[in-house]
């Protein structure tokens, strides 16, 4: 290959990198002060101040029920008080940025956050892209790369398209809940894209690295970059190595057993670790089952590995024949397939459990198995296509170049203008939060209802700022008849 093509190739990665990092810049400039944002600070806090913030959280579970809040609530902040260890990385960087910015200087209260906010965020975007860059430069197969391109083009251009329910399948008839979880293969939103720096959005832009090694033969290190993104998002990567280890057990047994330390160590610290199984409605000795069933299923990989048992001649071929096939093109298909085979799974599933197992687990379980996966899918299927096309070789890189850059002028032409310093928002909106909060006498179930002064009053308790909320949350009056 002449030294031209491949400086082609590089530019056009480095045009996609651009392209990904105005758009992260673009939603760090557009940041607001939001329930989820000051969750994540507190997860950070919870490092800092472990005796504080437990206090604080058996508090507010306390007070919820003594206001007799919505049971909706009740559950939701139960199931934040669970999750606040499911981002190890995440919860770890809000907590280390804020240790150096109070240490560092002498800020008022909300303009620490602020700053707290801004550059823990800029960290998660620098990561991605540092992450990122470095596994698409890994291949050397052009196509692989090119496919890398795509999926950020496309990711860029459908990211304005309104996207579906987060939760299709929650009191929907079955043919809505399809429509809508079909609706994310073409858009799957906000919530997912990797153009954001929230922890399921960090996630689902590292997973194309993951695959970016997986597909260019590096299994074994993809495995441990996948690790790594259990401290990253704990439950959303459990849905990333079931997929993964799920088609290399039928297909790669071969790299199991080349890499077990990280596969045995993801599985584990994610399963262990996980502490909303109860929302999946399954039972202790069905858990068990599961665990027995797949320690039998990697038995019978091991003997067929070595040779102890065979499959028939005709399963065999077939194997073989799908597994000799390029892994950027069988990893798609099998994923898209069980996905589209188990689409109606929640809608029959919803009528055995109940209404928040429902909406927190089995109505987004195909949304959120797909939304992290969309820009490594896309890749991949990408990549195929492009290497189909070898006849059309100008063709082929005229298509590529004309998608990013499409989307690096639709990227230019509307993010530079919509970029501003978020620090006067988000600190207009933290003082109206310290003024509602001042003139608070009492807490009832409404107040409660409102995450964000919830959230912002139990760091600057944690913070020792003031303890003024956890002296309301211990005075809430009983209202249970």
């Amino acid at each position: 290959m002449s030294v031209t093509r491949k400086h082609f190739y590089s530019l056009l990665i480095l045009l996609a990198l651009l392209v990904w990092a105005i758009q992260l810049a673009g939603y760090i400039s557009r940041m607001y002060v939001s329930d989820d944002l000051l969750w994540y600070f507190f997860t950070g806090d919870e490092l800092r101040f472990s005796s504080s913030t437990h206090y604080l959280k058996a508090d507010l579970a306390s007070a919820l029920v003594r206001a007799a809040a919505d049971q909706g609530y009740i559950v939701r902040y139960d199931l934040l008080n669970r999750y606040s260890t499911n981002y190890p990385f995440v919860s770890a960087t809000y907590a280390f940025v804020s240790l150096v910015i109070h240490a560092w200087s002498d800020y008022q209260f909300n303009q620490y956050l602020v700053r707290s906010f801004t550059f823990t965020n800029i960290i998660f975007g620098a990561v991605a892209l540092l992450v990122v860059g470095m596994a698409a430069f890994v291949p050397r197969d052009r196509a692989l790369q090119v496919g890398f391109v795509i999926a950020v083009a496309v990711e860029t251009l459908v990211l304005p398209l309104g996207a579906a329910s987060f939760s299709p399948f929650y009191e929907k008839d079955l043919w809505s809940g399809m429509a809508g979880a079909m609706h994310h293969l073409l858009v799957p939103g906000a919530e997912f894209t990797m153009l954001n720096t929230g922890p399921r959005n960090l996630s689902s832009g590292l997973t194309l690295a993951v695959f970016l090694l997986r597909w260019s033969k590096h299994f074994t290190g993809s495995y441990w970059l996948l690790f790594g993104l259990v401290f990253v998002h704990q439950s959303t990567a459990l849905l990333v190595i079931c997929t993964v280890v799920g088609i290399d057990l039928i297909l790669r047994p071969r790299v199991i057993l080349k890499a077990p330390v990280p596969i045995v160590a993801a599985v584990l610290c994610s399963a262990l670790r996980e502490n909303v199984w109860h929302l999946t409605g399954v039972t202790l000795p069905a858990l068990l089952g599961i665990a027995g069933m797949a320690l039998v299923t990697l038995a019978i990989v091991y003997s067929l590995q070595r040779g102890y048992i065979r499959l028939p001649k005709f399963l065999e071929i077939w194997r073989e024949t799908i597994a000799s096939r390029p892994p950027e093109l069988v990893d798609p298909i099998v994923f898209l397939s069980i996905w589209l085979v188990t689409l109606p799974l929640p809608f029959f599933v919803n009528k055995y459990v109940d209404a928040y197992q429902s909406y927190y687990f089995w109505s987004v379980l195909h949304t959120r198995s797909l939304g992290v996966l969309h820009p490594s899918l896309l890749m991949g299927l990408s990549a195929v296509a492009f290497a189909s096309l070898r006849t059309w070789n100008g063709l082929r890189n005229g298509i590529a170049a004309g998608l990013i850059c499409w989307a690096c002028l639709l990227v230019t032409s509307r993010e530079p203008r919509l970029l501003h310093n978020p620090h006067p928002r988000m600190y207009a909106q933290l003082t109206q939060l310290e003024q509602r909060l001042t003139g608070l006498s009492s807490i009832d179930a409404t107040v409660l209802s409102d995450g964000t002064l919830v959230y912002y009053g139990m760091i600057r308790t944690a913070e020792g700022v003031d303890d003024r909320f956890k002296r309301l949350l211990a005075a809430a009056p009983n209202t249970i008849n």
